[in-house]
Protein backbone atom coordinates (compact mmCIF):
# COMPACT_ATOMS: atom_id res chain seq x y z
CA UNK A 1 0.00 0.00 0.00
CA UNK A 2 2.93 2.34 0.71
CA UNK A 3 4.19 1.82 -2.79
CA UNK A 4 0.76 2.60 -4.21
CA UNK A 5 0.65 6.05 -2.57
CA UNK A 6 4.23 6.80 -3.55
CA UNK A 7 3.60 5.77 -7.17
CA UNK A 8 0.38 7.81 -7.20
CA UNK A 9 2.21 10.91 -5.93
CA UNK A 10 5.02 10.53 -8.47
CA UNK A 11 2.61 9.99 -11.38
CA UNK A 12 0.55 13.01 -10.41
CA UNK A 13 3.70 15.13 -10.19
CA UNK A 14 4.81 14.00 -13.65
CA UNK A 15 1.39 14.63 -15.19
CA UNK A 16 1.00 18.12 -13.72
CA UNK A 17 4.51 19.17 -14.72
CA UNK A 18 5.83 22.47 -13.41
CA UNK A 19 2.61 23.95 -12.09
CA UNK A 20 2.67 27.17 -10.12
CA UNK A 21 3.83 26.16 -6.66
CA UNK A 22 4.01 27.50 -3.12
CA UNK A 23 6.94 26.75 -0.83
CA UNK A 24 6.41 26.92 2.91
CA UNK A 25 7.56 30.35 4.11
CA UNK A 26 7.92 32.21 7.38
CA UNK A 27 4.47 33.41 8.46
CA UNK A 28 2.54 30.99 6.24
CA UNK A 29 0.37 28.14 7.48
CA UNK A 30 -0.47 24.64 6.25
CA UNK A 31 -3.44 22.53 7.32
CA UNK A 32 -3.08 18.80 6.57
CA UNK A 33 -5.99 16.36 6.32
CA UNK A 34 -4.72 12.80 6.31
CA UNK A 35 -5.76 9.17 6.16
CA UNK A 36 -3.45 6.37 7.08
CA UNK A 37 -2.73 2.90 8.32
CA UNK A 38 -1.48 1.79 11.73
CA UNK A 39 0.26 -1.46 12.60
CA UNK A 40 -0.73 -3.31 15.76
CA UNK A 41 2.68 -2.95 17.38
CA UNK A 42 4.99 -5.53 18.89
CA UNK A 43 2.28 -7.87 20.23
CA UNK A 44 -0.14 -7.81 17.29
CA UNK A 45 2.10 -7.88 14.22
CA UNK A 46 -0.01 -7.97 11.08
CA UNK A 47 -3.14 -6.44 12.59
CA UNK A 48 -3.66 -3.41 10.37
CA UNK A 49 -5.90 -0.54 11.43
CA UNK A 50 -6.97 2.76 9.90
CA UNK A 51 -6.58 6.30 11.10
CA UNK A 52 -7.45 9.90 10.32
CA UNK A 53 -5.67 13.04 11.42
CA UNK A 54 -5.44 16.80 11.14
CA UNK A 55 -2.15 18.65 11.49
CA UNK A 56 -1.39 22.35 11.43
CA UNK A 57 2.01 23.98 10.82
CA UNK A 58 3.00 27.65 11.05
CA UNK A 59 6.26 28.90 9.48
CA UNK A 60 8.28 30.30 12.38
CA UNK A 61 12.03 30.46 11.60
CA UNK A 62 13.64 30.64 8.15
CA UNK A 63 17.20 31.47 9.21
CA UNK A 64 18.32 27.91 10.05
CA UNK A 65 19.99 27.08 6.75
CA UNK A 66 18.09 26.46 3.55
CA UNK A 67 14.95 25.11 5.21
CA UNK A 68 12.26 26.46 7.51
CA UNK A 69 11.27 25.52 11.05
CA UNK A 70 7.52 25.29 11.74
CA UNK A 71 5.45 24.69 14.86
CA UNK A 72 1.89 23.49 15.14
CA UNK A 73 -0.30 20.72 16.38
CA UNK A 74 -1.54 17.22 15.56
CA UNK A 75 -4.88 15.56 16.37
CA UNK A 76 -5.39 11.96 15.29
CA UNK A 77 -7.74 9.03 15.61
CA UNK A 78 -7.09 5.37 14.82
CA UNK A 79 -8.91 2.10 15.28
CA UNK A 80 -8.02 -1.56 14.83
CA UNK A 81 -9.59 -4.89 15.80
CA UNK A 82 -7.13 -7.68 16.59
CA UNK A 83 -8.71 -10.85 18.00
CA UNK A 84 -12.22 -9.29 17.79
CA UNK A 85 -11.34 -6.58 20.31
CA UNK A 86 -11.70 -3.03 19.00
CA UNK A 87 -8.98 -0.62 20.14
CA UNK A 88 -9.52 3.08 19.60
CA UNK A 89 -6.78 5.70 20.02
CA UNK A 90 -7.15 9.49 20.15
CA UNK A 91 -3.98 11.55 20.14
CA UNK A 92 -3.22 15.24 20.56
CA UNK A 93 0.22 16.76 20.56
CA UNK A 94 2.21 19.84 19.64
CA UNK A 95 4.32 19.34 16.52
CA UNK A 96 7.71 20.78 15.48
CA UNK A 97 8.83 20.36 11.87
CA UNK A 98 11.93 21.17 9.85
CA UNK A 99 11.16 21.49 6.12
CA UNK A 100 13.78 21.35 3.41
CA UNK A 101 12.80 22.38 -0.15
CA UNK A 102 14.06 20.04 -2.89
CA UNK A 103 12.63 22.30 -5.60
CA UNK A 104 9.97 24.99 -5.83
CA UNK A 105 7.25 22.32 -5.74
CA UNK A 106 8.75 19.49 -3.61
CA UNK A 107 9.89 19.43 0.01
CA UNK A 108 11.03 16.80 2.49
CA UNK A 109 10.53 17.24 6.21
CA UNK A 110 10.92 15.66 9.60
CA UNK A 111 8.68 16.14 12.61
CA UNK A 112 8.95 15.60 16.35
CA UNK A 113 5.93 15.32 18.63
CA UNK A 114 5.49 14.77 22.37
CA UNK A 115 1.98 14.64 23.79
CA UNK A 116 -0.79 12.35 25.06
CA UNK A 117 -3.10 9.75 23.60
CA UNK A 118 -6.21 8.09 24.93
CA UNK A 119 -6.72 4.33 24.47
CA UNK A 120 -10.06 2.53 24.82
CA UNK A 121 -11.11 -1.02 23.98
CA UNK A 122 -14.42 -2.75 23.35
CA UNK A 123 -14.07 -5.19 26.28
CA UNK A 124 -13.86 -2.64 29.05
CA UNK A 125 -15.06 0.84 28.14
CA UNK A 126 -14.48 2.00 31.73
CA UNK A 127 -10.76 1.18 31.55
CA UNK A 128 -9.64 4.22 29.57
CA UNK A 129 -5.89 4.74 29.56
CA UNK A 130 -3.93 7.90 28.93
CA UNK A 131 -0.44 7.33 27.59
CA UNK A 132 2.48 9.48 26.59
CA UNK A 133 2.89 9.94 22.87
CA UNK A 134 6.44 10.37 21.57
CA UNK A 135 6.57 10.41 17.80
CA UNK A 136 8.72 11.30 14.83
CA UNK A 137 7.90 11.24 11.14
CA UNK A 138 9.56 11.88 7.81
CA UNK A 139 7.48 13.27 4.98
CA UNK A 140 7.39 14.34 1.36
CA UNK A 141 5.13 17.09 0.02
CA UNK A 142 4.33 18.22 -3.52
CA UNK A 143 2.69 21.60 -4.07
CA UNK A 144 0.02 22.04 -6.78
CA UNK A 145 -0.98 25.62 -7.49
CA UNK A 146 -0.51 28.31 -4.93
CA UNK A 147 -2.19 26.68 -1.93
CA UNK A 148 -2.87 22.94 -2.43
CA UNK A 149 -0.46 20.07 -1.85
CA UNK A 150 -0.37 16.32 -1.36
CA UNK A 151 1.81 14.72 1.28
CA UNK A 152 2.88 11.35 2.54
CA UNK A 153 4.43 10.56 5.92
CA UNK A 154 6.02 7.55 7.52
CA UNK A 155 6.44 7.68 11.28
CA UNK A 156 6.97 5.89 14.54
CA UNK A 157 4.55 6.41 17.42
CA UNK A 158 6.09 4.38 20.24
CA UNK A 159 5.95 0.79 18.97
CA UNK A 160 3.24 1.65 16.42
CA UNK A 161 4.13 2.34 12.80
CA UNK A 162 2.04 4.89 10.92
CA UNK A 163 1.77 5.47 7.19
CA UNK A 164 -0.20 8.57 6.35
CA UNK A 165 -1.07 10.62 3.29
CA UNK A 166 -3.48 13.30 2.24
CA UNK A 167 -4.07 16.88 1.21
CA UNK A 168 -2.51 20.07 2.52
CA UNK A 169 -3.96 23.56 2.27
CA UNK A 170 -1.74 26.63 2.60
CA UNK A 171 -3.01 30.00 3.79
Amino acid sequence: MKRFFLILAVLYAIITGNALSQEMQKGSSVLNLGLGFVEGGLLDIGELGVGMNVAYDYGLIDTWGPGIFTIGGFVGFSTRSPHNIRYTNWGITPRATYRYPISSSFEVYGTAMVGLYLVTNSLDLVDTKYRHLVASTVGLRHWFGSNISIFTELGVFGSVLLFNGGLGFSF
